[in-house]
């Protein structure tokens, strides 16, 4: 039994697929005894991927933690990983998300077989 490419089957659903833009930045350290830090963010890098909202009843249930409503999960391919892992800003529509980082539960990129799920919380 052959498993099916997501992606091959978004290529049929174009319509869904929305333009997700990307900073990634770098964090400078400006004076370490006052923990100062500086973040200076490159140029942009667009991507595609499916939006889904979350309700907020739905990030108690799914994901244990606190985060604010109006979140969203990013469905991405799987070749953008690490480039999800350095960015600082993503833009959909106009609005600004960061990526929810737990380091507990560590489940702000989930891993799937031929895509990435992506918890995205409003900055």
């Amino acid at each position: 039994m052959s498993g099916i490419d997501i992606f091959e089957s978004f290529e049929m659903i174009e319509e869904y697929m929305r333009k997700v833009v990307l900073y990634i930045g770098e964090e400078t350290v400006n004076d370490p005894y006052e923990k100062t830090k500086t973040v200076t963010l490159w140029n942009p890098i667009t991507i595609k991927g499916l939006i889904k909202e979350i309700g907020f009843s739905g990030l108690k249930y799914k994901y244990y933690g606190s985060l604010s409503t109006g979140s969203k999960e990013l469905i991405c391919n799987k070749k953008y990983l690490n480039l999800l892992k350095v960015t600082r800003k993503i833009l959909i529509d106009g609005e600004e998300y960061g990526i929810y980082k737990d380091a507990d539960k560590n489940f702000q990129l989930l891993k799937r077989n031929d895509y990435l799920i992506v918890i995205l919380e409003r900055k």
